[in-house]
């Protein structure tokens, strides 16, 4: 019976021919890997020359792994998280690595069944062990804790990295690991070092402490049993500002940093207004705030960018320590802890603070809206447009539906249910249908919210504001400016100190006059006595600067292990981390200084508008002229001038660079991901959303095929396969072969399958040959395809084709010989025979025998019919 006899008595099934299995083939170039996940990595390129094709003494997957990671993945002192192994090759490119980096992990994170398919390959086995190791989901948690986890979070050493196969985002497996490792590790992320990452916040802190005019203890209990408005940032504040600006008198109203232009445009000034961050991105975004009026107070974390604190020309007090070491005269009062990663979390723990015993929120998502947005209007990143690059993580809506959030406002959503869990005398209200179920939050629509007829009364707040008198102000400075010159004073005798250790310690260890090792050690242990006693405070703050570098040398492996010279270096690190960090701090500690002496002359009454500005441009704060033009009103310096040309210069260069990161995460190319995700959930009006937005992307012609892919999706989930493929053909049209093939790739198999669906198979296999031609480890599914259609020719050739990539492959030269015979041709048997040396030595015997049963087929006369 011939192929095309065989292939009549049963009904074609198309569908099951586009199914990748997970087998092992060999590449030209002596790679074994799994087709179904880097046949496009690692195949052999189109263009090679034949004799770089057919070299076994190079890996190209190696080569290829190499170019792309380099030396990414064999840093000291890390654990690696890799999605996928990319068929192995991740493993074996780890290994080569020699020597290998001291102190770091390898933990490689594979779906079940690939796992399982490598697990069975004694070769990926050899790879593994207490260093390198390959497990599953289900796995990783006991691998990870054992491998010490945490203690990698506090040196800042857990990376987490995608092979080949993760990045290419064709595996959903490998989509849905990321999403949930991206999230996982972010949250607890925050939670191992919230406590550790405090270098970036002392200098901050320090340049913002001559602007703070108190802390927060007036404001505990301020407003008991009352009702609090918090204002984020989210895309529900939208369909939410008219219900504030409705209500604006019988609300109090807490204000995060970032939505001051939407609250502007609106004519609402809160009564609150919060920052946190110390970052110059806190400037960029909440750049309008300074237009609020005088009644609007500004709270802050104890570090907030201090360009923002320098500019606020109100009332300013913080949530912490006026500064960031031990002293009695400043530090007075009450504190809070912050806890949660955005500043909604502080402006929700200062209600609490506050005794607010009800909550609403407005503007809280911490998810996409459905058009796929995550902040309101009026801001940078709604401009931009919807987010495109990111890890996605499924949560769940207000409104009963499905969305995704990113890493990072993950974390938030735990953080906030455990604000409102702790608070448990207050109600906490989410009335957006389209955010996050955040629990505790509870979701009631805004409409069904009472509002009192009176005007909230908030004399409390506008007697604290008033209750800064210049008197108070003056005194304040004072006790500051003798607090900064004290601890400079010390942290300058710490350096000192922490040199002298540095060299004791390397005289100890280098046996420089052996005799004087024990002086050596016993000058280390005065030196450390001195850092815990007399120079305690000072000590402690170049420690918490040097968090980082201090923990590097508690690293998560036997210190005893150590050799003489590791322990030496590891002691070293300690004491250059103080010293450098003590040095480092005078710095700004001078600058407060000098800062202190011209708030001092602000208050002056003999000191004029120019002096004042001439002071703010020679110690770096031009951004302060904005406090003088409302105390000085109509001066107009030209000292005053410079320092608004000096601070309009800058935010422009800050915008810039707020302008690139946010189109650096909305590139039209990397929302393929997103259109998938939105399309394997059955996400119709988030497939129309993206694609809308990609038709009104700021790069047209790179957005345009892309915005064709998610229309032809979104036709596909209407059942409108007419309309589909017309997408899809525009998609295929746009797309630049170089930099969109895997787009292409994408399309020409929904298009195959549009074709089977539509019964063309005729259609559906040229389509699949041309996606080959991209990825080949479709050329074997179009062989499939092709014989269950009777064309023998194309079977051939698919078959041929898919041979020239994975010589080895002994199931389908078995398929191809049996396919000659089939035909009768004869000559066919000498063409599969080139491929014997290619294959496994094990199956070499196996293959030669059914070869020679073939050759004995021809040679047998035919029985008569």
């Amino acid at each position: 019976m011939t192929t095309a006899e065989r292939s009549s008595t049963t009904t074609p099934d198309y569908r099951d021919s586009l199914k990748s299995s997970r087998e092992w083939l060999q590449t030209q170039q002596g790679d074994w890997i799994l087709p179904s996940i880097n046949a496009r990595h690692f195949g052999t390129q189109q263009d090679a020359a034949p004799e770089a094709a057919c070299s076994e003494s190079k890996s190209r997957a190696q080569t290829v792994l190499a170019e792309h990671f380099g030396d990414r993945l064999h840093q000291e002192d890390r654990l690696y998280i890799i999605i996928g192994s990319d068929s192995g090759q991740l493993l074996r490119y780890i290994r080569e690595h020699a020597p290998m980096p001291r102190g770091s992990r390898w933990l490689v994170i594979e779906p079940e069944d690939i796992l399982q398919t490598l697990r069975q390959n004694p070769a990926i086995s050899a790879l593994c062990d207490d260093f390198v190791q390959l497990v599953s989901f289900d796995e990783w948690q006991e691998q990870a804790a054992l491998l010490q986890l945490p203690a990698y979070f506090r040196i800042d050493g857990v990376i987490l990295e995608r092979s080949l196969g993760a990045l290419d985002g064709t595996d959903p497996q490998y989509v849905e690991l990321t999403a949930h490792f991206d999230a996982h590790l972010t949250a607890e992320r925050f939670r191992t070092t919230a406590q550790l990452n405090v270098a970036p916040f002392i200098e901050p802190h320090i340049l913002s402490a001559p602007n703070f005019q108190g802390g927060i203890d007036s404001f505990e209990k301020l407003f008991v049993g009352r009702r609090a408005v918090i204002i984020a940032g989210g895309p529900s504040l939208d369909s939410q500002i008219e219900w504030l600006l409705k209500n604006r008198d019988a609300l109090f109203l807490i204000a995060v940093s970032r939505v001051s232009a939407r609250l502007l445009e609106a004519d609402i000034n809160p009564d609150l207004v919060v920052t946190v961050d110390p970052f110059p991105i806190s400037l960029t975004v909440s750049r309008q705030m300074f237009d609020f009026s005088d009644r609007t107070i500004l709270v802050t974390s104890s570090h907030p960018y201090p360009a923002i604190v320098n500019r606020w020309p109100h009332s300013l007090f913080c949530v912490g320590p006026i500064v960031p070491w031990a002293d009695d005269s400043i530090n007075t009062g009450r504190s809070i802890s912050m806890s949660g990663p955005t500043v909604t979390h502080m402006a929700a723990q200062l209600a609490v603070f506050m005794g607010f015993s009800e909550l609403i929120f407005c503007g809280l998502d911490l998810c996409h809206a459905p058009d796929g947005q995550t902040h309101a209007s009026g801001s940078s990143e709604a401009a931009a447009g919807p987010l495109m690059d990111f890890s996605a993580v499924p949560v769940t809506t207000n409104s009963g539906e499905a969305t995704w959030t990113t890493p990072d406002y993950y974390a938030g959503i735990r953080a906030m249910a455990e604000i409102a869990q702790q608070a448990t005398t207050v109600d906490f209200i989410n009335p957006s249908p389209n955010a996050a179920v955040i629990k505790d939050v509870n979701h009631q629509p805004l409409d069904t919210i009472a509002i009192p007829e009176q005007a909230f009364d908030r004399k409390p707040l506008d007697q604290i504001r008033e209750g800064v008198t210049k008197e108070a102000r003056k005194a304040t400075l004072q006790a500051l400016n003798h607090s900064l010159s004290n601890i400079r004073d010390e942290l300058q005798k710490v350096g000192n100190l922490a040199q002298l250790g540095l060299e004791s310690n390397q005289a100890y260890f280098n046996l420089i006059h052996p005799g004087r090792q024990k002086r050596h050690k016993r000058r280390m242990q005065a030196i450390d006595r001195l850092f815990k006693g007399r120079f305690k405070r000072a000590a402690h703050l170049a420690q918490r600067a040097a968090t980082r570098a201090i923990m590097r040398t508690d690293l998560p492996h036997d210190f005893f292990a150590l050799d003489r010279q590791q322990a030496e270096e590891l002691a070293s690190r300690y004491y250059d981390a103080i010293r450098e960090e003590a040095r480092r701090l005078i710095v700004p500690l001078e600058l407060a200084q000098k800062r202190v002496i011209t708030r001092e002359l602000e208050l002056s009454d003999l000191a004029n508008a120019e002096e004042i500005a001439q002071r703010y441009m020679e110690h770096g704060e031009p951004e302060r002229v904005r406090w003088l033009e409302c105390r000085h009103d109509g001066a107009d310096t030209p000292a005053m001038r410079e320092a608004r040309t000096a601070y309009d210069d800058r935010i422009e260069r800050l915008l810039e660079k707020d302008r690139k990161r946010n189109q650096q995460k909305r590139s039209p190319r990397v929302s393929l991901r997103q259109i998938e995700r939105h399309f394997s959930t059955n996400n119709l009006e988030a497939l129309g959303s993206l694609a809308q937005a990609l038709e009104h992307h700021r790069e047209s012609d790179v957005a345009r095929p892309y915005a064709g892919y998610a229309r032809g999706l979104a036709a596909e989930l209407s059942q409108d396969l007419l309309t589909a493929a017309d997408m899809h053909a525009i998609a295929l049209e746009w797309a630049d072969p170089e930099h969109d093939a895997v787009l292409i790739e994408h399309t020409l198999l929904r298009l195959t399958h549009i074709n089977i669906e539509a019964h063309r198979p005729t259609d559906a296999l040229a389509t699949l040959q041309t996606a080959a031609s991209i990825n080949p480890t479709h050329w074997r599914m179009a062989a499939r395809l092709a014989l269950l259609e009777n064309d023998a020719e194309a079977g051939i050739t698919a078959l041929t084709r898919h041979l020239e990539q994975f010589p080895g492959d002994v199931k389908r030269i078995k398929q191809m010989v049996r396919l000659f015979v089939a035909l009768e041709i004869p000559d066919g048997i000498p063409f599969c025979e080139q491929y014997l040396n290619y294959c496994a030595p094990a199956a070499r015997d196996e293959l030669e025998a059914f070869l020679q049963e073939a050759r004995l087929a021809f040679d047998t006369p035919a029985a008569p019919t």
